[in-house]
């Protein structure tokens, strides 16, 4: 006896199997495309850290090794620094308007001078 497709169909026994595994399936590539997805990511995750590194190794070659390497690197990197040779000396610059002022403090001719400490 042979059953059509039909029948197939109208048995709840073949319909339900049939649903579970369609689920299955719909699961199994669901996972397939999210781990696809994952692997993509990654790949270019490594190819944007990897120009980033050749970036940084360009610029150590290219500029800072021979910067270090100068017969100005000894004056250049005290200042990177902060510090000032022993013939510099540190120059403040100090606003005009600081200068400027009404006659507040009863200074002659109204001008504000401001403690030099």
């Amino acid at each position: 006896m042979q059953l059509s497709w039909k029948e197939l169909q109208s048995n709840p026994v073949v319909s339900l199997i049939i649903y579970l595994l369609i689920i299955f399936f719909v699961v199994f590539s669901t996972k397939a495309y999210v781990g696809y997805l994952a692997i993509e990511q990654a790949i270019q995750s490594n190819v944007m850290r990897k120009a980033q590194l050749e970036e940084k190794i360009a610029y150590l070659e290219n500029f800072r090794l021979p910067y270090l390497e100068s017969e100005y690197a000894a004056y250049f990197i005290p200042h990177e620094n902060g510090m000032a040779s022993p013939d510099e000396q540190v120059v403040k610059f100090i606003k005009k308007a600081e200068l400027v002022m009404p006659n507040v403090t009863g200074t002659p001719g109204g001008l504000y001078l401001p403690n030099r400490s």
